[in-house]
Protein backbone atom coordinates (compact mmCIF):
# COMPACT_ATOMS: atom_id res chain seq x y z
CA UNK A 1 0.00 0.00 0.00
CA UNK A 2 1.41 3.38 -1.00
CA UNK A 3 2.03 6.15 1.52
CA UNK A 4 -0.13 9.26 1.23
CA UNK A 5 1.39 12.72 1.18
CA UNK A 6 -0.23 15.85 2.56
CA UNK A 7 0.35 19.03 0.49
CA UNK A 8 0.21 22.63 1.70
CA UNK A 9 -0.03 25.20 -1.08
CA UNK A 10 -1.12 28.10 1.14
CA UNK A 11 2.29 29.39 2.23
CA UNK A 12 2.89 33.12 1.94
CA UNK A 13 6.10 34.99 2.73
CA UNK A 14 5.75 38.76 3.29
CA UNK A 15 9.13 40.32 3.79
CA UNK A 16 10.82 43.57 2.92
CA UNK A 17 12.67 43.67 -0.42
CA UNK A 18 16.39 44.20 0.13
CA UNK A 19 18.96 45.06 -2.55
CA UNK A 20 22.66 45.36 -1.90
CA UNK A 21 25.28 47.03 -4.08
CA UNK A 22 24.95 47.14 -7.87
CA UNK A 23 27.54 44.38 -8.24
CA UNK A 24 25.78 42.11 -5.72
CA UNK A 25 22.04 42.08 -6.34
CA UNK A 26 21.19 38.53 -5.27
CA UNK A 27 18.11 36.44 -4.69
CA UNK A 28 16.82 37.47 -1.26
CA UNK A 29 16.69 34.38 0.97
CA UNK A 30 14.36 34.89 3.90
CA UNK A 31 13.91 31.38 5.27
CA UNK A 32 16.23 28.35 5.03
CA UNK A 33 15.50 24.83 6.27
CA UNK A 34 18.19 22.13 6.40
CA UNK A 35 16.41 18.82 5.81
CA UNK A 36 17.05 15.12 6.42
CA UNK A 37 14.99 11.90 6.24
CA UNK A 38 13.50 13.19 3.00
CA UNK A 39 10.61 11.63 1.08
CA UNK A 40 9.63 13.01 -2.34
CA UNK A 41 6.13 12.34 -3.70
CA UNK A 42 4.43 13.12 -7.00
CA UNK A 43 1.99 16.02 -6.65
CA UNK A 44 -1.24 16.02 -8.64
CA UNK A 45 -3.04 19.29 -7.91
CA UNK A 46 -6.73 18.83 -7.18
CA UNK A 47 -6.62 15.01 -7.28
CA UNK A 48 -7.18 12.88 -4.16
CA UNK A 49 -4.87 10.11 -5.38
CA UNK A 50 -2.68 7.92 -3.20
CA UNK A 51 0.97 8.18 -4.24
CA UNK A 52 4.22 6.40 -3.43
CA UNK A 53 7.51 8.13 -2.70
CA UNK A 54 9.80 8.30 -5.75
CA UNK A 55 12.89 9.18 -3.70
CA UNK A 56 13.88 8.80 -0.05
CA UNK A 57 16.75 9.64 2.29
CA UNK A 58 19.58 12.05 1.69
CA UNK A 59 19.87 15.63 2.88
CA UNK A 60 18.43 18.81 1.46
CA UNK A 61 18.18 22.58 1.63
CA UNK A 62 14.76 24.24 1.31
CA UNK A 63 14.69 27.99 0.71
CA UNK A 64 11.70 30.34 0.64
CA UNK A 65 11.74 34.04 -0.12
CA UNK A 66 10.34 36.84 -2.21
CA UNK A 67 11.21 39.42 -4.82
CA UNK A 68 9.03 42.18 -6.31
CA UNK A 69 5.66 40.59 -5.60
CA UNK A 70 6.85 37.04 -6.27
CA UNK A 71 7.20 34.31 -3.66
CA UNK A 72 9.70 31.59 -4.47
CA UNK A 73 10.52 28.17 -3.02
CA UNK A 74 13.51 26.03 -3.99
CA UNK A 75 14.75 22.62 -2.84
CA UNK A 76 18.07 20.88 -3.48
CA UNK A 77 18.34 17.22 -2.44
CA UNK A 78 21.66 15.30 -2.27
CA UNK A 79 22.29 11.58 -1.83
CA UNK A 80 18.66 10.52 -2.08
CA UNK A 81 17.80 6.96 -3.12
CA UNK A 82 15.59 7.23 -6.20
CA UNK A 83 13.05 4.40 -6.45
CA UNK A 84 10.64 5.79 -9.04
CA UNK A 85 10.46 8.10 -12.03
CA UNK A 86 11.54 11.70 -11.57
CA UNK A 87 10.70 13.94 -14.51
CA UNK A 88 11.98 17.48 -15.10
CA UNK A 89 8.92 19.71 -15.42
CA UNK A 90 6.64 17.46 -13.36
CA UNK A 91 5.38 18.54 -9.93
CA UNK A 92 6.34 17.04 -6.57
CA UNK A 93 6.08 17.64 -2.84
CA UNK A 94 8.53 16.73 -0.12
CA UNK A 95 8.17 15.68 3.51
CA UNK A 96 11.28 15.78 5.68
CA UNK A 97 12.75 16.27 9.12
CA UNK A 98 13.62 19.93 9.66
CA UNK A 99 17.01 20.51 11.24
CA UNK A 100 15.82 23.71 12.89
CA UNK A 101 12.75 22.42 14.70
CA UNK A 102 13.56 18.69 14.62
CA UNK A 103 10.00 18.05 13.46
CA UNK A 104 8.40 16.75 10.27
CA UNK A 105 7.46 19.37 7.69
CA UNK A 106 6.01 19.48 4.17
CA UNK A 107 7.27 21.77 1.43
CA UNK A 108 5.16 23.77 -0.97
CA UNK A 109 4.57 21.78 -4.16
CA UNK A 110 7.43 22.28 -6.60
CA UNK A 111 8.48 21.71 -10.20
CA UNK A 112 11.39 19.30 -10.69
CA UNK A 113 14.06 21.36 -12.49
CA UNK A 114 17.02 18.95 -12.76
CA UNK A 115 17.99 15.36 -11.96
CA UNK A 116 21.46 13.95 -11.42
CA UNK A 117 23.85 13.80 -8.47
CA UNK A 118 21.62 16.47 -6.92
CA UNK A 119 17.88 16.77 -7.55
CA UNK A 120 16.54 20.32 -7.73
CA UNK A 121 13.04 21.71 -7.47
CA UNK A 122 11.57 25.21 -7.56
CA UNK A 123 8.47 27.34 -8.01
CA UNK A 124 7.76 31.06 -8.21
CA UNK A 125 4.25 32.38 -7.46
CA UNK A 126 2.67 35.80 -7.92
CA UNK A 127 1.14 37.06 -4.66
CA UNK A 128 -1.87 38.77 -6.22
CA UNK A 129 -2.66 35.92 -8.63
CA UNK A 130 -2.35 32.46 -7.04
CA UNK A 131 -2.93 30.83 -10.44
CA UNK A 132 0.19 32.48 -11.86
CA UNK A 133 3.26 30.35 -11.19
CA UNK A 134 6.37 29.11 -13.01
CA UNK A 135 9.44 26.92 -12.34
CA UNK A 136 12.54 28.43 -10.75
CA UNK A 137 15.51 27.41 -12.87
CA UNK A 138 18.38 25.63 -11.08
CA UNK A 139 21.64 27.33 -10.10
CA UNK A 140 20.20 30.85 -9.95
CA UNK A 141 22.40 33.06 -7.77
CA UNK A 142 20.79 36.38 -8.72
CA UNK A 143 17.23 37.37 -9.56
CA UNK A 144 18.42 40.01 -12.04
CA UNK A 145 20.19 39.71 -15.38
CA UNK A 146 22.15 42.86 -16.23
CA UNK A 147 21.71 43.02 -20.00
CA UNK A 148 22.84 46.54 -21.00
CA UNK A 149 24.95 49.10 -19.13
CA UNK A 150 23.30 52.52 -18.94
CA UNK A 151 24.34 56.11 -18.25
CA UNK A 152 22.63 59.52 -17.95
CA UNK A 153 19.51 58.13 -16.28
CA UNK A 154 16.65 60.61 -15.95
CA UNK A 155 13.05 60.43 -14.75
CA UNK A 156 10.39 62.10 -16.88
CA UNK A 157 7.14 63.51 -15.45
CA UNK A 158 4.46 66.07 -16.37
CA UNK A 159 5.48 69.69 -15.85
CA UNK A 160 3.30 72.40 -14.30
CA UNK A 161 3.40 74.48 -17.49
CA UNK A 162 1.32 74.11 -20.67
CA UNK A 163 -0.49 70.85 -21.24
CA UNK A 164 1.91 68.21 -22.57
CA UNK A 165 4.97 69.82 -20.99
CA UNK A 166 7.51 67.37 -19.54
CA UNK A 167 10.09 67.90 -16.82
CA UNK A 168 13.04 65.67 -16.10
CA UNK A 169 15.24 64.94 -13.11
CA UNK A 170 18.63 63.21 -13.32
CA UNK A 171 18.41 60.28 -10.91
CA UNK A 172 21.72 58.55 -11.61
CA UNK A 173 24.93 58.55 -13.65
CA UNK A 174 25.13 54.79 -14.11
CA UNK A 175 22.97 51.70 -14.01
CA UNK A 176 21.70 48.71 -15.95
CA UNK A 177 18.83 47.58 -18.10
CA UNK A 178 17.76 44.42 -16.26
CA UNK A 179 15.46 41.43 -16.63
CA UNK A 180 14.30 39.00 -13.95
CA UNK A 181 15.36 35.35 -13.99
CA UNK A 182 12.29 34.21 -12.11
CA UNK A 183 8.68 35.23 -11.78
CA UNK A 184 5.33 34.99 -13.46
CA UNK A 185 5.04 37.19 -15.39
CA UNK A 186 8.64 38.05 -16.18
CA UNK A 187 9.76 41.63 -15.57
CA UNK A 188 12.28 44.09 -16.98
CA UNK A 189 13.38 47.53 -15.88
CA UNK A 190 16.22 49.79 -14.80
CA UNK A 191 18.64 49.43 -11.90
CA UNK A 192 20.21 52.74 -10.80
CA UNK A 193 23.46 52.93 -8.85
CA UNK A 194 23.89 55.73 -6.26
CA UNK A 195 20.39 56.95 -7.05
CA UNK A 196 19.16 60.46 -6.22
CA UNK A 197 15.38 60.13 -6.35
CA UNK A 198 12.55 62.68 -6.24
CA UNK A 199 10.51 62.47 -3.05
CA UNK A 200 7.57 61.02 -4.99
CA UNK A 201 9.64 57.98 -5.98
CA UNK A 202 8.93 55.84 -2.93
CA UNK A 203 8.72 52.05 -2.94
CA UNK A 204 5.39 51.02 -4.45
CA UNK A 205 4.91 54.12 -6.60
CA UNK A 206 4.03 53.34 -10.21
CA UNK A 207 3.50 54.85 -13.69
CA UNK A 208 7.12 56.01 -13.64
CA UNK A 209 8.89 56.92 -16.90
CA UNK A 210 12.70 56.69 -17.08
CA UNK A 211 15.05 57.48 -19.97
CA UNK A 212 18.74 56.57 -20.28
CA UNK A 213 21.55 56.06 -22.78
CA UNK A 214 23.28 52.78 -23.60
CA UNK A 215 26.99 52.87 -22.78
CA UNK A 216 27.64 50.45 -25.64
CA UNK A 217 25.78 52.21 -28.47
CA UNK A 218 25.02 55.68 -27.01
CA UNK A 219 21.40 55.20 -28.12
CA UNK A 220 18.61 56.56 -25.93
CA UNK A 221 15.97 54.26 -24.46
CA UNK A 222 12.77 55.05 -22.56
CA UNK A 223 10.73 52.72 -20.35
CA UNK A 224 7.28 53.70 -19.11
CA UNK A 225 4.78 52.07 -16.72
CA UNK A 226 7.57 51.31 -14.24
CA UNK A 227 7.01 50.60 -10.54
CA UNK A 228 9.55 51.43 -7.84
CA UNK A 229 10.68 48.18 -6.19
CA UNK A 230 13.58 49.67 -4.22
CA UNK A 231 14.19 53.35 -3.41
CA UNK A 232 17.50 52.82 -1.63
CA UNK A 233 21.00 53.86 -2.78
CA UNK A 234 20.66 51.16 -5.42
CA UNK A 235 17.20 51.84 -6.84
CA UNK A 236 15.21 49.38 -8.91
CA UNK A 237 12.25 50.04 -11.23
CA UNK A 238 10.42 47.17 -12.94
CA UNK A 239 7.46 46.52 -15.21
CA UNK A 240 5.84 43.34 -16.47
CA UNK A 241 6.95 41.95 -19.82
CA UNK A 242 3.83 41.93 -21.99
Amino acid sequence: MGQSATHDNGLNFWYEVALDALEDVTMMTVQVEELSEISIFPYYQGLALEVDAVARGGVGRYESGHFAGQAYHTLVVDRAEVSGDLHVGATYSCTALSGGSNSRMTTHWLFCTSVGDAITFGISRHWSDPKCFSPVLPQIDSVLVQVEELTDIVALFPASGPEGSVSQARIGASGWLVMTRLGCPSMMGILVSDAVLPMAFCEGSDDIVIAARSVRTMQSITLDSLSCVSAKDTALFLRQVQ
